[in-house]
């Protein structure tokens, strides 16, 4: 069996336990893969790569990717999303909404971003949240990155609600923090939804029970060229 699929993954489940689902679900004699990995604590579309479809993750992996996100204002956490320790911020200043449109409107679309240091980028062999756990935060590694669109969805102190289109291997958690520091604010991701990876959306995506269902091979995609946009 060759295609892709898409699901929709839930919050405390990473890509390689939607893997491990789909095994034990499906008990392929295939192999599986992955188009590129989400957050634990996000949820949203996740692609698997099932059977000869696995040699094309360069394909996938390119894609720019869109996200629903809400920060928390006036808080800080170390990993830079709900699943640290927070801390509330002394004294934060009082934004209103239009300081948060000017702010949007006038952020870089492209700068070099701070790999957050609890993240699963490498560092002498070894993840830098493993560097981290130990105590030996790093900050000091930076890459490239490509802000597609920005758009404020909603704003209800202190929660900021933000659409927004990134290139690939962009950190959201990291975007939220870069853009709320202009404000003089401490904040923190409270949540994060993954909803497009190329031309594949949520909308379109397999919640994990489907694949208990006999039928669930009718979501395989079997013809696909993400940097075209032709699947089906």
């Amino acid at each position: 069996m060759n295609g892709i699929l898409l699901l929709n993954k839930p919050t405390g489940l990473s890509t390689f336990d939607l893997i491990r689902v789909f095994k034990k679900a499906i008990k392929p004699d295939f192999k599986v893969g992955h188009a590129g990995t989400l957050d634990v604590f996000a949820n949203g579309l996740s692609i698997l790569l099932l059977g000869s479809a696995t040699k094309n993750f360069s394909l996938f992996q390119t894609l720019p990717k869109t996200y629903l996100a809400t920060a928390r204002l006036g808080y800080s956490s170390p990993t830079l999303d709900i699943e640290g320790d927070l801390t509330p911020q002394t004294n934060p200043p009082s934004i209103g909404r239009e300081k948060i449109e000017v702010l949007f409107n006038n952020f870089p679309r492209q700068y070099h971003q701070s790999v957050p240091a609890y993240s699963a980028a490498k560092h002498q062999g070894q993840p830098l949240y493993r560097h981290a756990r130990k105590g030996n935060v790093i900050t000091s590694k930076t890459k490239p990155v490509t802000i597609h669109q920005l758009e404020l969805i909603a704003y209800r102190s202190p929660l900021v609600t933000f659409n927004t289109s990134v290139s690939s291997g962009t950190y959201i958690r990291q975007l939220s923090c870069d853009l709320f520091t202009q404000l003089k604010l401490d904040s923190f991701l409270s949540s994060l939804t993954r909803t497009h990876i190329g031309p594949y959306q949520l909308k379109d995506a397999i919640n994990l029970d489907t694949l208990y269902n006999k039928n669930w091979h009718q979501h395989l995609i079997t013809k696909y060229d993400p940097q075209n946009q032709i699947h089906q």
